[in-house]
């Protein structure tokens, strides 16, 4: 290995005593050095930093308005590393889904605002589903912050929002803390709704609804396949 590096440098430095040996190191740099820069530009995602001139039209990116109201839909609840997955279906205002946690899952049919198991009224299984029910109303209120484009033509925003704002709309109460904002990612791919991540630590703290941490990451598809929906427990 050394001898290789040894001659390897020995020919530089005969390349370097002549101009013509001096024009071929100078273009081997140049071509190594777009080569470098061409990988790198196609491994990296393409930023456009915060432009508030744009954020009216951001603010519109909803779920209701690329995705309508037909769609399967993935939740994953995090609190305090408890984890619980609802994997369910959408189809105007009706919903069947399935709720998990600690290795035991339940069956639950939605219709508007009512939940139903076994075709009996019940409460909702989890309050985090009430901020997903209240997605697009997060993202009106949220602050666009940034876009990350990517060459396949995926497109993920960036917003923050205040737990004082989450608190109204979520818990219908006033939240007067002073604390770091909340995230919320939005990817669009394909004019579609795919992911929605949430990173509301801030929130769950203010309101003591957890320790330390509260995430929720959706995702989205069959956008505008799934058939109607009734209540299978009927």
């Amino acid at each position: 290995m050394k001898n290789k590096i040894g001659e390897i440098i020995k020919l530089f430095k005969e390349l370097r005593k002549t101009p013509r040996g001096r024009a071929i190191l100078f273009f081997a740099f140049y071509l190594v050095f777009f080569i470098v820069l061409s990988i790198g530009f196609r491994l990296s995602p393409h930023n456009v930093s915060n432009n508030t001139s744009e954020e009216v039209d951001l603010n519109t990116i909803l779920v209701e308005k690329y995705n309508g109201d037909n769609y399967a839909y993935k939740y994953v609840f995090n609190i305090d590393e408890v984890i619980a997955f609802v994997d369910g279906k959408k189809s105007g205002y009706r919903e069947a889904f399935s709720y998990t946690i600690l290795d035991s899952t339940k069956n639950y049919y939605k219709d508007m605002v009512s939940y139903y198991e076994n075709d009996l009224v019940v409460e909702s299984p989890n309050e985090l589903l009430t901020i997903t029910s209240n997605i697009d109303n997060l993202i009106k209120e949220a602050s666009y912050d940034s876009i990350t484009n990517y060459q396949s033509g995926k497109e993920v925003y960036r917003y923050l929002i205040s737990s004082s704002n989450i608190s109204l709309l979520v818990d219908k109460k006033d939240l007067d803390v002073s604390e770091v904002p909340n995230e919320i990612m939005v990817t669009l791919d394909d004019e579609k709704v795919t992911d929605i991540s949430l990173n509301l630590d801030s929130y769950c703290v203010a309101t003591s609804k957890c320790n330390s941490k509260m995430r929720i990451n959706i995702k989205y598809s069959e956008i505008g396949e799934i058939k109607e929906i009734v209540n299978s427990n009927n």
